[in-house]
């Protein structure tokens, strides 16, 4: 929780801010970040483009820059999600970005719907959201649950990226930054990208991990991106040693299980991996698929899966059920999920509803068009937002951009980056072949960021060490076989 925010008014208007009421910042303690640190609120109106109604408070937290002689350009971070927030994941970020904190302010806004801006959060109270999310009734009735609360003090309408980012630029105004550096992973790049779009002349350079572009069409891309990281997960099996040995026939057996719990579901009993607390849930082939991708987005939690379906064959299903929570259970208390709908229902979801038709997944798909089935359910229900006209156009820049991508991401692989590059004249694409969701901690990519960020090129920046960053070995279980 921020304390001790004071707010401030912000210019009206949808042009770029060029003047901002001063924001006042009071010392503040952040969880996850020892160091005291200076909070603010920006008081804004929740619809920017009539500039009435109700306003909502926007809450930003300060890393001041430890040297005297600090550089005047601070770091921007721009959570993922869509729903994270920054301020939250403030503590995260430090093992990129602690270094450059020496000269430079690290700035974190909790995007408006996430965290203390105004957070359209949705009750988790049960803890029974994975099961939820496999049965289209309960679906529907947590969305329409979700949405009557958020209703109450917003209008999920108003929660888009690029209204969002008018909020940023009228705190990096009323903080007296005249230009800033963007950090941005997953979600974040889009709305580091759309900063970059509408306001060009404020930013001095950027990175972008994990591209996740306007025009990617969220859940739809997951379909062939999850398909290429699950074909390599069992492809790089194949290539172990001990992973052949232990599991010979990896895809066969999955296959096998998707088939047998499609016939006929298993009612079981798991203890949930944060609270040990019994949770009943009926294994289907989407939990399975879904705790599998959950699990792709880190190498280690990949190695995983092997072992973990090995186990389900023989009727248990707690490794794969708790891979679930790889990615969702340790950021649901965090993520705001009706900020999430905001985005994806608005920006995604109209390409989807034109391109899911088209949709002919290939002989090794594992994920088809089931996984569209639950996001189009949820944006049947929630409030569709406008966007610009030109939202889904390339973003032209001459501005320094690092891009960099996991060459095993199940969300966001390099080819989203290599897309976005090419209208990047000062741009430059690395992948970490062997790394799954987020690059920027792994291996030597912090000291690339620190050499990028002080340089402001991405030509000086060799990311040759990123290969040498090796996959894990799968896991295996004490017997030394999982089968």
């Amino acid at each position: 929780m921020l304390a001790g925010a004071l707010s401030a008014c912000a210019p009206p208007g949808n042009a770029p801010a060029t003047s901002a009421a001063t924001l006042k910042t009071e010392p503040c303690r952040v969880t996850g970040i020892d160091i005291a640190m200076e909070c603010a609120t920006l008081s804004t109106f929740e619809n920017r483009e009539t500039n009435s109604g109700r306003k909502i408070d926007v809450q930003v937290a300060i890393l001041r820059a430890k040297s005297d002689r600090k550089k005047p350009d601070p770091i921007f971070v721009f959570a993922g999600g869509p729903g994270q927030s920054a301020v939250q994941i403030g503590g995260l970020t430090l093992p990129a970005l602690g270094r450059l904190n020496k000269e430079r302010d690290l700035v974190f806004v909790d995007q408006r719907g996430t965290g203390d801006s105004n957070g359209l959060f949705c009750d988790y109270s049960d803890d029974g959201t994975l099961q939820a999310f496999g049965d289209s009734s309960q679906t529907t009735q947590f969305i329409r649950d979700c949405l009557a609360e958020a209703q109450k003090h917003a209008d999920p309408a108003l929660y888009t990226t690029t209204i969002a980012m008018q909020d940023v630029d009228d705190i990096r105004a009323g903080l007296g930054y005249a230009k800033i550096n963007l950090w941005g992973a997953s979600y974040g790049t889009r709305a580091g990208l759309e900063y970059l779009r509408r306001y060009p002349n404020n930013v001095r350079s950027a990175v972008l991990d994990g591209m996740a572009p306007s025009g990617m069409m969220l859940p739809l891309s997951f379909v062939a991106d999850g398909n290429a990281a699950l074909n390599s997960l069992i492809e790089a099996c194949g290539k172990s040693p001990e992973c052949r040995k232990n599991h010979p026939n990896l895809e066969d057996d999955l296959r096998k299980l998707l088939k047998d719990l499609a016939a006929r579901p298993r009612k079981v009993e798991i203890a949930h991996p944060r609270t040990g607390e019994k949770m009943p849930i009926t294994v289907t082939p989407s939990v399975v698929l879904g705790g599998i991708r959950a699990a792709m987005y880190g190498a280690n939690t990949a190695s995983v899966v092997p072992s973990a379906l090995a186990s389900a064959l023989k009727d248990d299903y707690a490794g794969l059920v708790t891979l679930a929570f790889a990615i969702g259970g340790s950021v649901q208390d965090q993520l705001a999920l009706g900020m999430h709908l905001s985005v994806i229902c608005a920006e995604d979801a109209p390409l989807v509803d034109a391109a899911a038709a088209q949709l002919k997944p290939g002989e090794k798909a594992f994920y088809g068009k089931e996984t569209l089935e639950d996001h189009a359910r949820m944006c049947g229900i929630w409030p569709r937002g406008k966007v610009p006209k030109d939202y889904y156009d390339p973003v032209k820049s001459d501005v320094p951009v690092l891009l960099l991508s996991g060459g095993i991401d199940p969300a966001t692989p390099p080819r989203h980056a290599e897309a976005v590059v090419k209208t990047l004249s000062r741009g430059k694409h690395l992948v970490a072949p062997n790394i799954g969701h987020g690059v920027s901690m792994q291996g030597c990519a912090p000291d690339l960021i620190k050499r990028f960020i002080e340089d402001g090129n991405a030509d000086k920046v060799d990311g040759a060490c990123l290969a040498k960053i090796p996959r894990p070995s799968f896991f295996q279980a004490l017997s030394g076989s999982a089968s």
